[in-house]
């Protein structure tokens, strides 16, 4: 019988989108294509979640990488990003549906120590009983062991759980251990009602 939902965080709650928030700090095409792939889709930015590193390093590895002239500017964006890290409409209000359904409430998300900066960017995060967060645990998704540590940590059975995330792989992950699961796509936050509705009534037949 399914009792808890399971929120990812990014692309569900709060839209990442890297080239969007990048353009807050910078116009410059070349600057962003840069800040895209060498800060927020490189081995550090996965370090940063998984809590192994921390920003000074990171940066000092991105700037390896990236001409002198945009140092300051990947500075800049690696520790201001997360305040264009901003709600995805419509998000909050499922959510906040689904807890009134008196759904159990959980978020299970990839993210690093600088997520304590930004919880207050979407009041989903109020909505929460639990939240298990990858840097805090040295583990990320789509491996199978962070979504057993949330069963254990928190008392959840894998089935009763319905487990709402961007990616495919963490989806199938998670499924694997006998979760629901729902790849969400941000422009129709409403799906989430309708995945339960549909797991409801199939528990009926």
């Amino acid at each position: 019988m399914l009792k808890n939902i399971v929120f990812d965080m990014g692309n569900v709650i709060l839209d990442f989108d890297p080239r969007k928030m990048a353009s807050f700090f910078t116009k410059d095409e070349e600057a962003l294509d840069i800040l895209c792939t060498e800060l927020f889709s490189n081995k550090e930015w996965l370090e940063l979640d998984k809590g192994v590193t921390d920003e000074e390093t990171a940066l000092k590895g991105i700037c390896e990488r990236v001409p002198e002239k945009y140092h300051g500017l990947c500075r800049d964006v690696l520790y201001n990003w997360y305040k264009y890290f901003l709600p995805i409409e419509g998000s909050y209000e499922a959510v906040k549906e689904l807890k009134e359904r008196g759904f159990g409430m959980y978020m299970l998300t990839n993210a690093a120590l600088s997520i304590h900066e930004y919880r207050k960017n979407s009041p989903a995060f109020d909505l929460m009983d639990r939240i298990l967060i990858s840097s805090e645990e040295k583990m990320l998704k789509p491996d199978s062991e962070i979504y057993i540590r949330l069963l254990e940590k928190f008392g959840l059975k894998a089935e009763e759980c319905l487990f709402i995330d961007d990616s495919e792989a963490n989806i199938r992950a998670a499924e694997a251990i006998g979760f629901y699961g729902l790849i969400f796509d941000k422009r129709d936050p409403q799906s989430m009602i309708r995945r339960v509705d549909e797991i409801i009534a199939s528990e009926k037949k």
